[in-house]
């Protein structure tokens, strides 16, 4: 994987976050973002109490449509969209009608390095609800009314957004790394500080089938939040799809056969892991940074190493799938690329979250 000079040096700062470097002057460089986090901690905390004071969460109440939020509070690898996929499920079986509200990702549209993955992911998953990019939740909602007459708007990552009326607001925390050094960025992985987790009425946590136990981290959200329901969840394989046709296999077709993995996500260890559990040989894997737009240079040198190992299967994830079809490549026709698609599986309390949401039918 080649890096640009902007990608290498975001890519150092995150390592430096998650506390993988120990050389004399990353820690000396940890150290300066260190206080960088104390004074961005000091100023969302006064942000926090600012709009509480002002009855912040109620500062601007979109006419006719109850807003779900779904979000973190770390950065990416919680597994947030299929928990976004299962509440548009739940509003569209009810026959309510929604949207779905992004602010997306490096931009809007579809040149080299700016597609908006998940929203597209989204748009190709769920063809009849509109999906609205814009930093401007409340605008965004207000044209979810007025151009589609949707009832409800689900904000996609806006956990640490206090401006926006949410009828229900909805944390997913990765439990095999919830929190990670506990700082705040650039030091750490923490988005907002601990006590944003009092805004919270769900709390899913996910991933749970890889940790041991995950009762540390319900302490954690008790100690600020004591009334929010707390869910946990896994990611399970759903569908194993081509990429260019969208033709669906079975998923049993990767039982025994030596495949690699490809795929620019936050997490790829929980990727990685399904396969494994299809019962697939992992062979090659090619991760690249989260939101990775990749080039034709490198997919040319995927192909070849594989092509080395005799492997004609590559897999991604439906994350994956809107950058690596937008880039035009022409993919050699001895390769099969398939689409991993999975689902989110709630473990306790899944009635009960269901429940939360129903009431806001009659609210």
């Amino acid at each position: 994987m080649v890096r640009t000079f902007k990608e290498r040096i975001r890519h150092y700062l995150y390592s430096i976050a998650k506390d993988e470097r120990k050389d004399y002057i990353s820690r000396f460089i940890g150290y300066i973002l260190l206080f960088l986090s104390l004074i961005y901690s000091r100023v969302l905390t006064l942000r926090f109490f600012l709009f509480k004071a002002m009855a912040g969460r109620n500062y601007s109440k979109p006419d006719d449509v109850k807003v779900i939020s779904v979000g973190n509070i770390t950065l990416g690898g919680t597994g947030k969209t299929p928990l976004v996929e299962r509440i548009v499920e739940y509003l569209l079986a009810h026959n309510r009608k929604v949207a779905i509200i992004s602010r997306g990702y490096k931009g809007t549209g579809t040149a080299s390095g700016t597609i908006a993955d998940e929203p597209e992911m989204l748009k190709k998953r769920f063809p009849s609800v509109p999906v609205i990019i814009n930093p401007d939740r409340r605008k965004a909602v207000l044209e979810a009314r007025k151009n589609f007459g949707c009832e409800y708007a689900i904000l996609d990552d806006a956990f640490q957004n206090l401006g926006i009326v949410k009828a229900l607001d909805i944390v997913c925390i990765n439990a095999v790394n919830p929190f990670g050094n506990r700082r705040l960025l650039p030091r750490g992985i923490m988005r907002v500080p601990f006590l944003y987790l009092r805004n919270a009425d769900i709390c899913v946590l996910t991933h749970v089938d890889r940790v041991r136990d995950s009762n540390g981290i319900v302490d954690t959200i008790r100690k600020m939040n004591k009334q929010a329901l707390v869910c946990t969840g896994r990611h399970v394989a759903q569908a194993l799809l081509e990429l260019r046709e969208g033709k669906e296999k079975p998923l049993s077709s990767l039982l025994g056969k030596r495949v690699s993995l490809l795929c620019g996500i936050a997490a790829p260890k929980g990727f990685e892991e399904t396969v494994y559990r299809l019962g697939a040989d992992i062979v090659l894997r090619f991760y690249f940074d989260d939101h990775h737009f990749f080039t034709q240079e490198e997919l040319d040198a995927v192909f070849r190493q594989c092509r080395s190992q005799s492997i004609t299967t590559i897999i991604t994830t439906a994350k994956d799938q809107p950058r690596l079809l937008s880039l035009g490549y022409n993919f050699p026709p001895e390769f099969e690329v398939l689409v991993l698609q999975v689902k989110l599986e709630l473990e306790n309390n899944e009635t009960e979250f269901y429940n939360r949401i129903h009431n806001l039918f009659s609210a």
